[in-house]
């Protein structure tokens, strides 16, 4: 969001921008669950549950889901992902 200059955005003024450029918004934070679930979509929304780790361990949970996220991202059906660590999860 800083390279678009909404790094102290609103979450609504994040919808709107990832609505209007056609973006899915990809966070921690549930209350962008909650706007999806009151607006419906897009944006499309994939919500990282139970995670607050360190950027690489981050980059790891995206990558481990990524075929599941562009299914995601295709499919018209719905608009909400959520995605969380396996239980038993190591990290490198």
């Amino acid at each position: 969001m800083r390279d678009v200059g909404l790094k102290q955005a609103s979450d609504e003024a994040i919808w709107e921008w990832a609505k209007q450029n056609g973006y899915t918004i990809v966070t921690t934070d549930s209350d962008f669950v909650a706007l999806s679930a009151g607006r419906g979509w897009p944006p499309k929304v994939v919500h990282l549950e139970e995670c607050d780790f360190p950027l690489r361990i981050i980059e790891e949970l995206l990558r481990q889901n990524a075929v599941r996220i562009s299914e995601f991202d295709k499919d018209s059906r719905t608009g909400i992902l959520a995605v969380r660590f396996a239980a038993g999860t190591r990290f490198r």
